[in-house]
C-alpha cells in the first residue's frame, strides 16, 4: 500500500480530512496516493514524524478511554427567568466518575431518588473529556445493577510487620480470592513521620490517597 494512503488509514481519515490537518491541497494528497508524484524525501520524512506523532496521539486517547458515570439533576428555571432571558431547560451534572462506587456514595450522601436524579452513563478520555455519551438510567435501576455487580465482592488490607512494614490489598469474591496491590511502609510519603510523633491512626489517609492513585478507585476495605 502507499505510505501517504496507509498513513491516512492508520488515522482514520478521509484524504479531505487528511489534506486539511496537515495544511496539504486535497489534489496533491490524490497524486501522492495514486502515484502520480511523490514529496521530496525530506518533507516525506517530517510528514512521516509529524503523522507518526498523531497515530500515537491517537492510540494512547483511545487507551485511556474509560467509562463514566454522571449524577444528573435534572434544570429547571422559573418561568419568568425563561421568558426574560430566553433560556431552555437544561441538565447539571451534579457529580461524575469512572468509579461506580463513587457514585454510590454520592447517591447515599444525595439521598437522591428518581424524582430528583438520573444516571448518564457516557465514555471520557483520561482528562476526563467526553468521548462518547451516553444512555441514562434511574438512580433505582444503576443502585441495582451495582449491587448486582458488587454483591460478592470484598476487600481487606493486611499488614506485615518485618522490619519494614508491608501491606497487601485482596480482593475476595465467592470464589477465589487475589491480591491486587502490594506496597510498603517507605512507599507512602509522609507515614513514617506519622509513625514518630505517634499519630499512625492518622496515616490512614495516606494509605487510602496512595491505593486510589494506584487502582483509579479506593474500595471500601477492612483491615485484616
Amino acid at each position: 500500500m502507499n505510505e501517504i494512503k496507509k498513513l491516512r488509514k492508520e488515522l482514520g481519515m478521509t484524504q479531505q480530512g487528511f489534506a486539511e490537518r496537515y495544511g496539504i491541497p486535497k489534489r496533491t494528497v490524490e497524486n501522492w496516493e495514486s502515484g502520480k508524484s511523490a514529496p521530496v524525501d525530506w518533507a516525506m520524512g517530517l510528514l512521516q514524524r509529524v503523522v507518526r506523532e498523531d497515530i500515537e496521539e491517537r492510540e494512547r486517547r483511545i487507551a485511556s478511554i474509560r467509562d463514566a458515570y454522571g449524577l444528573i439533576k435534572p434544570g429547571f428555571q422559573e418561568l419568568t427567568e425563561m421568558l426574560d432571558a430566553g433560556g431552555d431547560l437544561f441538565d447539571e451534572m451534579v457529580f461524575s466518575s469512572t468509579d461506580p462506587q463513587e457514585v454510590v456514595a454520592k447517591i447515599k450522601e444525595l439521598k437522591a431518588t428518581d424524582n430528583d436524579y438520573s444516571i448518564q452513563y457516557f465514555k471520557c478520555d483520561e482528562d476526563g473529556e467526553l468521548v462518547e455519551g451516553s444512555d441514562f438510567d434511574t438512580v433505582t435501576d444503576f443502585m441495582e445493577k451495582y449491587e448486582e455487580e458488587n454483591e460478592m465482592k470484598k476487600y481487606w488490607l493486611d499488614c506485615e510487620s518485618t522490619g519494614n512494614t508491608q501491606f497487601a490489598l485482596y480482593e475476595k469474591t465467592e470464589d477465589e480470592e487475589t491480591c491486587i496491590l502490594k506496597f510498603d511502609f517507605e512507599d507512602i510519603e509522609g507515614l513514617k513521620e506519622l509513625e514518630e510523633a505517634g499519630k499512625i491512626g492518622e496515616g490512614y489517609e495516606l494509605i487510602d490517597k496512595y491505593i486510589e492513585e494506584k487502582l483509579g478507585f479506593l474500595p471500601e476495605y477492612e483491615v485484616g
